[in-house]
């Protein structure tokens, strides 16, 4: 069953605070909140989202059997902690996106990872099998939304091996089957929808048949 890690992410993050800000591309740290009432006058009080994608994630017409997608929490988050996943659905460049020009994205897709007293350099694991099989069977892939519940500010790793990465398992789906021919002998068959006459020739015999 072959298993593929893939590590050539893509990703940002936006913040209300700064909502016309650009944060760039594969930031070293990138960061995860949602703010509290009232608002926010401090990075402190913003909400923060994050956006990742990867290159050609999964073969096509494969059956998947396992993909996780995988974050590196900078720092430990004390308590129990909720973080969500949802599918993007337009197209972005992390080049070019803002908390005011966000993407749309899939309420409908949305994964969960809950987590207690997660250290520093813990992994937080999304499920996202059903995601990436959808990408597999021909759907439009655009990365995923990352967010949180949690009011206080979680700083996520985005350098070396603790960039975003997805790892899928899976099986390879039947093959598309060959027609062969007895010998180098070439074979017609003629199905006729009028009568239940079924004529077939053969030059292996030389001879024609007819039921």
């Amino acid at each position: 069953m072959p298993s593929i890690t893939r590590t050539n992410s893509t990703f940002t993050y936006v913040s209300e605070h700064k909502a016309k800000t650009n944060r760039g591309t594969n930031p070293s740290k990138y960061y995860l909140q949602q703010r509290g009432s009232g608002v926010p006058t401090s990075s402190s009080s913003a909400s923060d989202h994050a956006y990742v994608t990867f290159s050609s994630p999964v073969p096509y017409n494969v059956y998947v059997t396992s993909a996780y997608l995988e974050l590196t929490a900078s720092n430990a988050w004390n308590g129990t902690k909720q973080a969500s996943a949802q599918l993007v659905t337009s197209n972005w460049q992390a080049t070019k996106i803002k908390w005011s020009s966000v993407p749309t994205a899939d309420a409908g897709s949305q994964v969960e990872a809950t987590f207690d007293t997660a250290p520093s350099n813990d992994v937080v694991r999304f499920d996202v099998t059903s995601h990436i099989q959808a990408v597999s069977n021909g759907a439009l892939w655009y990365g995923w939304k990352i967010f949180t519940s949690n009011t206080t500010s979680n700083a996520m790793l985005g350098k070396g091996k603790s960039k975003p990465r997805l790892v899928i398992t899976y099986t390879e789906g039947p093959k598309k089957p060959v027609q062969t021919y007895p010998g180098s002998a070439t074979e017609t068959i003629y199905i006729s929808t009028g009568s239940p006459t079924l004529t077939v020739e053969s030059n292996l015999f030389n001879t024609g048949v007819s039921v």
